[in-house]
């Protein structure tokens, strides 16, 4: 799950309930790709359905968000550079396995 945001900051209350906001991504966990884009790699699609009613839950006021679900083709098939040098996306962690 991809999230992308862009939230007003002009005022001090703003700016705090921004801050509170990327927050609560970091809490429901989510990491951060760039300041306003977060991503957070879901198992099942039910997982995500859940997750982006918490996620529509705490928009600022005059916030706009933009939610994309991703399969694992589709994250796999993006091309990234830092500077003039492509990397591989990042692969989805382990399945935690219980015996």
């Amino acid at each position: 799950m991809l999230t992308m945001f862009d939230l007003p900051v002009k005022t001090a209350v703003q700016r705090r309930d921004a801050t509170e906001y990327r927050k609560s991504l970091v809490n429901l966990g989510f990491a951060m790709v760039q300041l306003s884009v977060y991503s957070k790699y879901l198992p099942t699609a039910a997982q995500s359905t859940r997750l982006l009613r918490l996620i529509t839950y705490n928009i600022p006021a005059g916030g706009a968000v933009r939610v994309y679900r991703l399969s694992d083709t589709q994250w796999h098939g993006s091309t990234v550079f830092f500077g003039d040098i492509e990397i591989e996306p990042e692969k989805e962690p382990p399945q935690l396995f219980l015996f």
